[in-house]
């Protein structure tokens, strides 16, 4: 068990071998919702143990969180809007200012928390609320602020801009990989004051390994007062990645930031890319009060971050694409293509689709279809190297998935799909593992451990989230007579029973709605799992 001087453990750190610690908080601010693992430092080599610990952070989503964080949060009027409204032609910027301060500081932005293994502690440190602090337009609770004209003042240097925060769901994505660290609010909302309407463009948020000089993406925003036609409903952020290793037939030459948007071009969904990840470091961004504005897959010389590519669905019957996306070595065993699911890809079948990337400037021509009505097919993938032969292959979660057989229904499944190895693509269905309880969502989550048996296959972990209070199943990799992986199940992770050898945990619920299984973080050449539970706050 881990405690805090502050604040109570909020979130689960479980190893295969059992519970290693766990991390809790009773305020009702989705604790839990993602997860990832941060490292502050490049390599292990020399660190003690300690200082291992010391600089391994479970970066944890709470996309209801209050600033600051632990706050009970009440419902303070007058509203934001009302702000706004009220004195839309008042001549005292000063007094908007101090009304918006006053009803922002309640509002729900969500957060991101940093959470120490060797102490045990939760903060959300990262945007403070300090407009005029490096990190405070980030994850504040006042908004943005930003200087525009709107019919106050005919100098464009006059007018102060405000854009509400409340709602945004900042941390309902986080992802770290390689030292960058990228965290998302999918629901950040433009308010455009002269069509008098606000729509949820979304943005997102990434930094080095410091978690330092944040940098904001806005992919669906190219300025104040300019009509982007059919990206209101963008949703930037509901999904995003990075992957240290070049994109396969692209002009990128390093590390590759993606940012799915489900309901880019009136909900065919698309992906953008953001290259070089390397150029980011502590010192590249001296401020982050403007920066990113003009970000857009529109060309603009003033972008902060260079767009090189964005991929857009392509038929009039997708519905939305980039719900979830990885890489993996798919078609070539030195660079990556990506992968990215529409789990309605088929408006009228509800049928979902999942796309093999392998140009990240054209139409991706590579899929898989799922074969059943709303199973949402593609609601998370994930690829590995489940049979040892040196390219990855596919997972993909169906967690609505009815079992005919057995008439379980929204018991979920994973479909599993094997790669030929002769790099074109080409992906074999090898069969599925499948729920086992109604309505438990088998396949919500999922996460690679490595060869955690070291029998030379890499293996995964699923999560059913409403199994019950939640449960996590574990499956090795195989090459049997064509079979790549053995659907026996190996280990089931009760969150029931996780919630049993917690002293103070009483009960549990949604255990496994976010995994994270990337990091070997005590170096004991074993990957540990990370496990979130946002409905208890987990």
């Amino acid at each position: 068990m881990i405690g805090h001087s502050s604040f109570q453990p909020r979130n689960f750190c479980a190893k295969l071998s059992g519970v290693r610690s766990f991390i809790r908080y009773s305020t009702d601010d989705s604790f839990g919702y993602s997860v990832t693992v941060h490292q502050l430092f490049d390599s292990p080599s020399g660190m003690s143990m300690e200082d291992i610990l010391n600089q391994t952070l479970i970066m944890v989503g709470a996309p209801r969180g209050a600033y600051p964080g632990g706050l009970e949060y009440t419902e303070v009027p007058p509203s934001s809007l009302a702000c706004l409204q009220f004195n839309l032609f008042a001549t005292n910027m000063e007094d908007i200012l101090a009304c918006y301060n006053q009803t922002g500081m309640h509002n729900r932005t969500g957060l991101v928390y940093q959470c120490s293994l060797s102490s045990g502690s939760c903060t959300a440190p990262l945007g403070n609320g300090d407009p005029e602090a490096p990190d405070g337009q980030l994850f504040d609770r006042v908004g943005d602020i930003d200087k525009y004209s709107h019919g106050l003042s005919d100098d464009y240097a006059d007018f102060l801009f405000i854009q509400s925060k409340e709602g945004q769901q900042m941390g309902a994505t986080v992802y770290s990989e390689d030292g960058y660290f990228v965290a998302c609010a999918p629901l950040w909302e433009y308010t455009d004051f002269n069509y008098q309407g606000s729509q949820p463009r979304g943005q997102c948020v990434y930094s080095g390994r410091s978690l330092k000089n944040f940098l904001r993406i806005d992919p669906c925003f190219i300025g104040y007062n300019l009509n982007q036609y059919g990206e209101g409903f963008c949703e930037a952020g509901f999904f995003a990645s990075t992957s240290s290793t070049p994109l396969s037939e692209s002009n990128f030459t390093g590390p590759v930031l993606m940012i799915g948007t489900p309901g880019r071009d009136f909900s065919r969904g698309g992906v953008f890319y953001y290259n070089p990840l390397d150029t980011l470091n502590d010192t590249f961004i001296q401020s982050t009060l403007s920066l990113g504005r003009s970000v857009s897959f529109y060309s603009n010389s003033n972008s902060t971050v260079p767009l090189d590519s964005s991929l857009v669905g392509q038929a009039p019957t997708v519905r939305p694409s980039s719900f979830a996306l990885t890489s993996g070595f798919l078609t070539n065993q030195t660079v990556k293509d990506v992968v990215v699911s529409a789990p309605k890809y088929n408006q009228t079948t509800q049928v979902g689709r999942v796309y093999i990337v392998t140009n990240a400037s054209k139409v991706p021509t590579l899929f898989i279809d799922g074969d059943q009505f709303g199973e949402q097919f593609g609601y998370s993938i994930a690829t590995t190297d489940l049979n040892g032969d040196g390219w990855d292959d596919i997972l993909v979660g169906a967690p609505f998935y009815i079992d005919t057989t057995t008439r379980h229904f929204e018991s979920g499944r994973v479909a599993i799909y094997r790669n030929d190895g002769t790099g074109t693509g080409n992906f074999e269905y090898s069969g599925s593992v499948l729920g086992q309880t109604n309505f438990g969502r088998f396949g919500m989550s999922l996460a690679t451990l490595g060869d955690i048996n070291n029998d030379g296959y890499n293996d995964f972990a699923v999560g059913a989230p409403f199994d019950g209070d939640g449960v996590v199943y574990i499956y090795y990799g195989q090459n049997v007579n064509g079979s790549i992986v053995n659907t026996t199940i190996q280990q089931v992770i009760n969150g029931t029973k996780v919630a049993g050898q917690v002293t103070n945990l009483t009960s549990v619920s949604s255990f496994g709605f976010s995994l994270c299984g990337s990091t070997d973080i005590d170096q004991n050449e074993y990957r540990d799992l990370v496990v979130g539970a946002f409905e208890s706050q987990s």
